[in-house]
């Protein structure tokens, strides 16, 4: 027992299963060969350490039922497979029957399933990967299997659970660096496009700084025609102002000469009005006189009209 490792196969007995009705071989530490024509059972053994080990039966790729793997004409299967362990080996002991009820027992004591599959983990044994055990009826999954999957399993089988752990670790890390990049990607393009934004907003920011600028300017100017405008009006003013304070001190002296000839043309309306009134008097006493003679001559013409009459 000196070359076998924890967890290697060193017994394996079945009994009422498939085309045996009692076997039991005991593989050597190194190589195990198992030879014989078709039909003999070589593959029997291999489905025995399948189920034996907890396996499902689609590992196998035969039957699809646990019954079918019950000897023809009898009830009950089992299937032993002791393992190498320090200080004691595990015996594994599997029954099943015709109705597909089964049951498990490890160095005599009843478990389930659960139990056998830690125990199976534990030492490391993994029948369901194709490459630690290979059963013929899955060759073409085999080599269906791409690069990945061969380093997955192949670090399944030789590597122990760290390696395993640290490959899991590492592709959920390159899947994380994956996404990332995918969202760096995004994070880029979405930075390009933030930066296309900030430029067509700089170029229009700057477009209504130009605009504030020109307003400010045309305001400038405005300010400066109208202060302009202002001087000009304010000299105009001041000129008219200038102009109207020579026409007022012309005319202070035009009404300081025109005082004589106004003090004359007072006295001469004066003198008018006397002369006015004196011959008024005139023209009445005229009148008055005209009447006398009037009178005069009527009382003349009436007198010699009354002379000539007699």
């Amino acid at each position: 027992m000196e070359d076998f490792k924890e967890g290697m196969i060193i017994r394996i007995y079945c009994e009422d299963f498939l085309t045996y009705k009692s076997i039991e071989c005991n593989p050597c530490a190194k190589l195990n060969m198992i030879v014989g024509p078709n039909g003999t059972g070589k593959s029997s053994l291999v489905n025995a350490i399948v189920l034996g080990l907890g396996g499902k039966i689609n590992v196998i790729g035969r039957a699809k039922q646990l019954s079918a793997y019950v000897r023809r004409g009898c009830q009950t299967a089992k299937i032993e497979v002791e393992l190498y362990s320090e200080p004691r080996n595990y015996i594994i002991c599997r029954t099943f029957n015709v109705d597909n009820r089964n049951s498990w027992t490890i160095n005599g004591e009843h478990v389930s399933l659960k139990q056998v599959e830690t125990l199976i983990r534990k030492l490391n044994i993994q029948v369901d990967n194709l490459c630690q055990f290979l059963p013929q009826d899955r060759v073409q999954d085999f080599a269906k299997m791409d690069s990945k999957q061969l380093l997955e399993n192949t670090l399944k089988t030789v590597g122990s659970t760290e390696v395993v752990d640290l490959h899991t670790d590492l592709k959920e890390l390159r899947e994380e660096e994956l996404k990332l990049g995918v969202k760096t990607n995004e994070k880029r393009k979405q930075l390009e496009s933030e930066k296309k934004k900030i430029a067509r907003l700089e170029t229009e920011v700057q477009a209504i700084k130009e605009r504030e600028e020109t307003l400010k300017a045309v305001k400038m100017v405005e300010k400066k025609k109208a202060w302009v405008e202002f001087n000009d009006i304010e000299n105009d003013r001041k000129e008219a102002l200038l102009d109207r304070n020579k026409i007022l001190e012309l005319k202070t002296t035009a009404e300081k000469e025109l005082l004589p000839f106004e003090k004359q043309i007072q006295e001469t309306k004066e003198t008018i009005k006397l002369v006015e009134k004196s011959i008024n008097k005139e023209i009445k006493l005229c009148g008055e006189n005209s009447s006398a003679v009037r009178r005069r001559f009527d009382c003349v013409s009436n007198t010699d009209d009354h002379i000539h009459s007699v």
